[in-house]
């Protein structure tokens, strides 16, 4: 259990809320397990929060039971930022993972001419009650329009 314990903290998720104007919110999103970390920048509006509350509240509900989130657009004319998530049970016992696939344009205003996009893919295991908590979290952020919420 204590090992199990020590590889739980070097595995996760967060979002962190940061208002712009009175509906265009930015969304500092960081993921990480043992091996990657992968953070970008997205503009969004704070009803984002709310349809990924909807998204994954109950999460795993059955096995394989399989939600998908998405962040952001690929289109760096348009977003520096985008997300990925796929909730995925993997067995009957209610184990599961989070498929995580980030990738971030750069500065404000998009890709620079003679950057190169950076991404990172990869897994993270998660538990039924990790996500209840984040799911509370995501509510208590969207309610007060500030903070951030993860496992």
């Amino acid at each position: 259990l204590a090992r199990r314990h020590r590889e739980r903290v070097d595995m996760g998720l967060t979002i962190r809320v940061n208002a712009f104007d009175d509906w265009l919110f930015g969304l500092d999103l960081r993921a990480w397990n043992e091996r990657f970390t992968a953070t970008t920048f997205i503009e969004s509006g704070l009803g984002e929060l709310g349809n990924l509350v909807s998204c994954i509240a109950g999460f795993p509900a059955r096995s394989k039971d399989e939600r998908s989130f998405i962040f952001g657009t690929r289109d760096s004319v348009h977003s520096r930022g985008y997300c990925s998530l796929l909730f995925r049970a993997i067995d009957s016992a209610g184990h599961a993972v989070v498929d995580v696939v980030v990738e971030d344009g750069g500065p404000p205003g998009g890709l620079a001419a003679d950057m190169r996009i950076a991404k990172a893919e990869f897994s993270i295991p998660v538990e039924a009650a990790e996500i209840d908590r984040f799911v509370l979290a995501l509510r208590e952020v969207q309610r007060t329009e500030t903070g951030e919420a993860g496992w």
